[in-house]
């Protein structure tokens, strides 16, 4: 394959010169601030937030596929929100305390079986589970992202629009626009 010209900074970072698919996986060369051209392997940290959704599960298939091209490493992160059942906490009164454990055990099976089918590709995966009590679940991504040194976050996304977008809101919208890192969106079916 001919390596694609591509011109442009790549997010603030050194100018993109060519990108080429070699044995050694997908990488591009580019030029520091001093002239140095640079051969960089892409996405070698890829961050997948997995929720047992089969468009998590599309996310997590293309992140798997990236994965094997770039010869890189995926993490997968399940967020346990706990703030529906922080708002609904007078209405359940003494089953609420019963309810967090419950969720970081279904998330634990979620990250096992992404965990699973990453492994099944011959990939090595690691896997993050985090609470999110206070807050938006898009700013925890971010954040693992950053304190994890991603270097693509692959997530799935319902791709509502309209009024379904502005009453539920996008958690994939929010991390597209606050990451640090690219961000690959995978559109359910």
């Amino acid at each position: 394959m001919a390596p694609a010209q591509l011109q442009g900074p790549l997010l603030g970072g050194p100018r993109l010169t060519a990108i080429n698919v070699r044995e050694g996986g997908l990488a591009y060369r580019a030029k520091t601030s001093k002239g140095v051209t640079q051969r960089q392997a892409m996405y070698q940290r890829i961050l997948v937030p997995v929720d047992g959704s089969s468009t998590s599960g599309q996310g997590l298939a293309e992140a798997i596929s990236l994965a094997r091209l770039t010869g890189g490493r995926i993490r997968l992160l399940h967020v346990v929100d706990a703030m529906p059942v922080a708002v609904s906490a007078d209405a359940l009164a003494g089953y609420s305390a019963d309810i967090l454990p419950i969720m970081r055990e279904a998330g634990e099976a979620i990250l096992a079986q992404a965990r699973k089918r990453v492994e099944a590709a011959g990939l090595a995966a690691e896997t993050s589970l985090r609470d999110v009590v206070a807050g938006r679940v898009s700013d925890l991504v971010v954040d693992e992202a950053v304190a994890w040194s991603a270097n693509l976050i692959v997530l799935g996304t319902h791709g509502r629009r309209g009024v379904r977008r502005l009453l539920l809101g996008s958690d994939a919208e929010q991390i597209l626009r606050t990451a640090p890192v690219p961000v690959l969106l995978v559109r359910g079916e």
